[in-house]
């Protein structure tokens, strides 16, 4: 675990200095998909994906730092990368408590995944209605 957050850590700093990132950043905001989802699906992808939160906020993070704005709202737009990555990482496979739960109690993993999924989805749900909150004052 140790090795696999060092070389994300590397991989973080080769993205940082590569333009690449915020070009199709930047490309994929041009065709159309509004930057509030983009900051919600990619973390969520990224943790489910990875199952450390400490890996899918290190993918997530260089790829929007280039791309946010340098408001406060920015800010609010980083939460939720942060916000995305966590609910990803709870409601991944490869969380081991999941892992566990499921081998302990004899569950299903599909059932258990669902409603950690959709724990997930109201998690993020709250989020942006506190980042609707925080733009309205």
């Amino acid at each position: 675990m140790t090795l696999s957050i060092v070389a994300i850590l590397i991989f973080k700093d080769f993205l940082e200095h590569s333009e690449v990132v915020a070009d199709i950043m930047l490309m994929l905001l041009e065709r159309g998909l509004p930057l509030l989802g983009l900051v919600v699906v990619i973390p969520y992808i990224a943790g489910m994906v990875s199952g450390s939160p400490f890996a899918s906020i290190g993918i997530a993070v260089p790829l929007f730092l280039p791309i946010l704005p340098d408001t406060e709202l920015g800010v609010y737009y980083l939460a939720l990368v942060f916000v995305g990555s966590l609910a990803g990482y709870f409601a991944s496979p490869l969380h081991m408590c999941t892992i566990l739960t499921v081998e302990y109690f004899k569950a299903s993993l599909a059932t258990v995944i669902k409603e950690l999924n959709l724990m997930g989805a109201i998690l993020i749900l709250l989020s942006l209605a506190a980042l609707a909150l925080f733009m309205a004052f």
